[in-house]
């Protein structure tokens, strides 16, 4: 089960006890992070550090995920550097799981990790249905196969509609890139100085709450729209007299071709495709399944996250944030984040010590805009 979320009320804008900052058991961006105990705040206040340029970093975003059969409640908190010369890069991200003995779950004996948490031999094959983006049917087949080990407490409202378009997900010609190349590079010339002078973690990114769908929910949904749309375009096509017969063939056949991509990476192509009926997902929840990449990857690139450095055990994908979230991590309203996906990688076992550990950390991995290099 894919499970994806997206921005909801802001600080203050909901009306019964899920409105509670402090509550660290809620999904969030922005704002100060929410833990256990004051403790662990105190703590992590000399480790959050940029590897790139030692800056602090600042909070992004928590996210309650509790797993199935484990007696925990349990976080994860991502923080990154918005130094501009750190972002689109992994070590300038920090992930950090927290979690909670909870006596009333009841544990199971021990937790199935699929072989998806290998990796692959090919940079596509980290995309699922990576030879049938256009058949969303494929997607109930792979679920069914999945383990279903998911969040346990997360209460999923079903979103109608997407409220809000990706304006950034297009794949442009060789003009358009090279005008945005221009109007950046200007825009990096106004802002990106003014940010770089005042870089102190006294500000904090806006404060959102998170809300959670079922992915193939919204798909189903979706789907059944656009048959929908269909079916009264072709009625009207057929009311059209039959001297319109050229046009009205024409029409269908718009509607049905897939784009030609002529100068667009083709992965990120398919990662388009893959979040066409929900193009404003901020997070993509998956846990021991596949990340949703946006350009080709090496087979050896994720290699170096796909071990526990506490227990040695293998690690696997639990989340990624999307594209959509850059849009709402600004500061004076500048850009105070830039990247293209973020993966998160955790411990298949959940490892945790009750008497010592406060916190753990995981791996991160980042994959830049894909059209990042056109602008540096």
């Amino acid at each position: 089960m894919v499970l994806l979320g997206f921005i909801d009320e802001p600080k203050g804008g909901k009306t019964d006890n899920d409105d509670d900052p402090s509550n660290w058991t809620i999904s969030r961006i922005g704002g100060q992070p929410a833990y256990p105990n004051e403790e662990i705040s105190i703590k992590l206040k000399t480790c959050l550090l940029c590897t790139k340029c030692q800056a602090e970093q600042i909070f992004v975003c928590q996210l309650y995920c509790p797993l199935e059969g484990h007696k925990y409640d349990r976080t994860i908190y991502l923080f990154a550097c918005r130094n501009p010369s750190c972002w689109n890069t992994s070590n300038s991200w920090t992930a950090i799981r927290c979690q909670k003995f909870d006596e009333t779950v009841q544990e199971s004996n021990s937790i199935d990790v699929e072989s998806s948490t290998t990796i692959p031999s090919s940079s596509t094959d980290w995309c699922d249905d990576a030879d049938a983006w256009n058949n969303d049917d494929d997607d109930d087949d792979d679920n069914n196969k999945k383990n279903d080990i998911k969040p346990s407490s997360v209460v999923t409202t079903i979103k109608k509609e997407p409220e809000k378009m990706l304006n950034s997900m297009t794949i442009e010609d060789e003009h358009e890139k090279s005008s945005s190349d221009d109007a950046f590079n200007e825009w990096k010339k106004i802002n990106l100085n003014k940010q770089t002078l005042d870089l102190s973690n006294n500000v904090s990114f806006p404060f959102y709450y998170i809300i959670i769908d079922d992915e193939q929910i919204i798909i189903n949904e979706a789907k059944l729209n656009e048959k929908k749309k269909l079916k009264n375009k072709t009625k009207h096509l057929n009311d059209i007299d039959e001297d319109d017969d050229e046009i009205t063939k024409g029409g269908k056949e718009k509607y049905e071709k897939t784009p030609d991509i002529e100068h667009g990476d083709v992965v990120f192509y398919r990662f388009q495709q893959k979040i066409r009926y929900a193009p404003d997902q901020i997070i993509r929840y998956d846990w021991s399944g596949n990340p949703l990449i946006l350009t080709k990857l090496d087979a050896n690139t994720l290699s170096t996250i796909q071990k526990c450095r506490y227990c040695q055990s293998s690690c696997v994908f639990e989340f990624q944030v999307m594209p959509a979230l850059v849009n709402f991590l600004k500061i004076d309203n500048q850009i105070g984040l830039e990247f293209g996906t973020v993966f998160v990688y955790t411990c298949s076992s959940n490892c945790w010590n009750d008497n010592n550990d406060l916190y753990r950390f995981e791996n991160v991995f980042v994959q830049a805009d894909p059209d990042q290099n056109l602008f540096d």
